[in-house]
């Protein structure tokens, strides 16, 4: 269920004084490689709870200031990795 990941999000907000939160969460399931990407996870057995909820980056920032976090960054790896290579 959705709700029990944003309970742990919860937890670790109310339960640290400073803490960094990683994770990597599956985004844009509308794109091309998205729809690939649930389906293969659906035909396996694990679908993805979260994602309609969450499907972008602003709603996971949303998802963790509105769970009690002070500050939220979510990036997708593609941005990451530019990122990366500009550094």
């Amino acid at each position: 269920q959705p709700d029990e990941g944003t309970r742990v999000i919860e937890w670790a907000a109310r339960s640290f004084a400073r803490a960094a939160f990683v994770t990597y969460e599956q985004v844009h399931p509308n794109d091309p490689f998205g729809q690939m990407m649930v389906q293969n996870i659906r035909a396996r057995g694990c679908p993805l709870l979260a994602l309609e909820q969450y499907p972008d980056c602003p709603a996971q920032t949303q998802r963790y200031l509105l769970s009690g976090w002070e500050a939220c960054e979510s990036t997708t790896m593609r941005e990451l990795d530019a990122r990366q290579e500009e550094g």
